[in-house]
């Protein structure tokens, strides 16, 4: 389940992506809260560095903390 409110914007080869407040989880895979995460990109690359006022990511794969536009903890399991 996957609920957020998002304004996105394309020009030319940039982009941008605001993203007000993000709550999503799948039961047994994942789950993430966020508010205020930004991306984008002035050039045409898909993926882009985001930056978030506070972001929780949890999966089987990778935990990752973002608070105030800082990662504080990412954690990555192969």
């Amino acid at each position: 389940m996957n609920v957020d409110s998002k304004y996105m914007s394309q020009h030319k080869n940039s982009w941008f992506n605001i993203t007000l407040f993000e709550v999503d989880w799948a039961s047994g895979f994942w789950y993430n809260f966020g508010f205020l995460k930004f991306a984008g990109s002035i050039t045409d690359a898909q993926h882009s560095e985001d930056r978030s006022l506070f972001y929780f990511h949890n999966s089987n794969y990778l935990t990752r903390l973002d608070l105030l536009f800082i990662t504080v903890y990412d954690r990555k399991i192969k």
